[in-house]
């Protein structure tokens, strides 16, 4: 698969048990969709992976590829991010068990931050997250809770940019 992927509502992307599915492609996911044991790379010029304007979003197991290889000696920008959330997301979004790597962001939320679980973010340039709007959502969730096993447990790792998580 390459370009832009348009996941339809309540359509699961996913590899089979044991094999390797690498797309590189943009993917714009909607309304209960899910995305599942896939590597992710970006084409040229991409902005983004995965743009989740749906509801009810699941991402699980997905390896988010940046472009950080150097070029006949010269060291590229990492492309874009892993995940841009543009606005309200008050349905349960889980992304758990992601690996995010060699972005520029891993994910930039517009709105209410998703459910994120045991993810690890490696060598962002910027930003692991950023949370970009003032929330305002009777579904308040967190980006991580000592008490609750089902939320947090996310790891960052030699990123080189600012924060790991920035608020704007």
């Amino acid at each position: 698969v390459e370009g832009i992927l348009e996941l339809p509502r309540y359509v699961s992307l996913e590899s089979r048990l044991g094999t390797v599915v690498v797309v590189e492609a943009q993917i714009n996911g909607a309304e209960g969709s899910s995305i599942s044991y896939i590597e992710l790379r970006p084409p040229a010029n991409a902005e983004y992976l995965v743009y989740a304007e749906g509801f009810g979003m699941t991402i699980t197991g997905v390896i988010f590829q940046g472009m950080t290889q150097p070029v006949t000696g010269v060291v590229l920008t990492p492309p874009g991010m892993g995940i841009s959330f543009p606005g309200k997301v008050d349905f349960e979004t889980v992304i758990e068990n992601c690996l995010f790597t060699g972005l520029n962001i891993g994910i930039d939320i517009y709105g209410e931050p998703p459910l994120l679980r045991r993810n690890i973010f490696r060598n962002i340039a910027y930003h692991a997250l950023v949370v970009r709007a003032e929330i305002k959502s009777s579904f308040l969730k967190s980006l991580g809770d000592a008490d609750n096993p089902e939320a947090g447990f996310n790891t960052f790792e030699d990123s080189t940019g600012g924060a790991d998580v920035s608020n704007e």
